[in-house]
């Protein structure tokens, strides 16, 4: 995907060599807050 390549061409620019992990850590931070705020996909505004 695009996005994906240019995700990895802005990390080889940045010096991060792991993307796949800062992104693991990211989704995993994702889901922790998800849970924390209830596993609700939809709120109320």
């Amino acid at each position: 995907m695009k996005i994906t390549q240019e995700v990895r061409e802005y990390a080889a620019n940045q010096r991060i060599e792991t993307v796949d992990a800062e992104v693991a850590q990211g989704l995993a931070d994702q889901a922790e807050r998800f849970k924390q705020e209830g596993s609700q996909l939809y709120k109320k505004v």
